[in-house]
């Protein structure tokens, strides 16, 4: 995959403390915040990002945040792909007037006008493809649509990234009980937006492997953060990394039934 770029905004003065001749600047990001909508957002991006990158998962960077002296609020500010040199597709955008009117994908996910594009994506990036839509299924997110931009019509390899993780994990759905329960199926999600699209089933099943072989230390370390993180307290975090575990041994199971069950009719 090649090198994802993140978009400087400025590159100011020289650092005085600097032997390397580096300079002060400052990176673009997407900024996000907790609310009471969704009061564990910025702790679940935090984690999905960690997890990701253990596993090699292509997802915009994004790291943890604050603003000035004394002031405890955590955001998560997710860096902004530099975009100028690349001819990316935004799945996140409209699609084609009239997509309203179009038929449900596979699974009764809605194609927002991009069905012949994500069936372009699978084909051009069927490792990265397979890799992403697994991952969603074992962090709970049911909310991959569309959340991911990419090279689709490139002359070799471009890239393809997600990104907004914040509706998965402990925000996966209303509350923090809530979403640890939904975790606890091997039924949730029940659908993803590569359903019958994805292009070499070994590719899910290799991915799958590498996260049932993820140790629990590593587990650990990318979830249990601090004692509170927001209103994420530690028994909370304890309680995602347990959950976590268990997603790992019926993920065959989640595979099955949300990438490759028979499709709806």
């Amino acid at each position: 995959m090649p090198l994802i770029s993140y978009e400087l905004e400025s590159v100011k003065s020289s650092n005085p403390s600097s032997t390397t001749g580096s300079k002060e600047g400052a990176v673009r990001a997407v900024v996000k915040s907790d609310s009471y909508e969704f009061p564990a957002q910025v702790y679940s991006e935090i984690v999905a990002n960690r997890l990701a990158q253990f596993l090699g998962i292509s997802l915009a960077t994004g790291v943890a945040a604050k603003i000035g002296s004394g002031n405890e609020d955590l955001y998560f500010a997710s860096l902004r792909v530099h975009e100028a040199d690349r001819k990316l597709y935004d799945f996140t955008a409209d699609g084609k007037p009239g997509y309203e009117d179009e038929p449900l994908l596979p699974g009764g996910v809605p194609s927002f006008g991009h069905e012949r594009e994500i069936e372009k994506v699978c084909f051009e990036y069927p490792m990265e493809t397979a890799h992403l839509a697994v991952f969603d299924l074992w962090i709970g997110n049911d909310d991959r649509h569309y959340n991911l931009k990419a090279e689709i019509e490139s002359q070799g390899r471009g890239v393809v990234f997600a990104m907004d993780q914040g509706s998965s994990l402990l925000s996966c759905k209303e509350t923090i009980d809530s979403s640890l329960e939904a975790l606890e199926s091997d039924c949730f999600p029940s659908q993803h937006m590569f359903k019958a699209k994805l292009q070499t089933e070994s590719y899910l099943w290799s991915i799958c492997e590498r996260i049932q072989s993820m140790p629990d230390w590593a587990i650990q370390s990318a979830v249990f953060l601090d004692k509170r993180v927001g209103k994420v307290l530690e028994v909370d975090q304890v309680a995602l990394m347990d959950v976590l575990k268990r997603r790992r041994d019926f993920l065959p199971n989640l595979i099955e039934h949300a990438l490759l069950s028979p499709l709806l009719t």
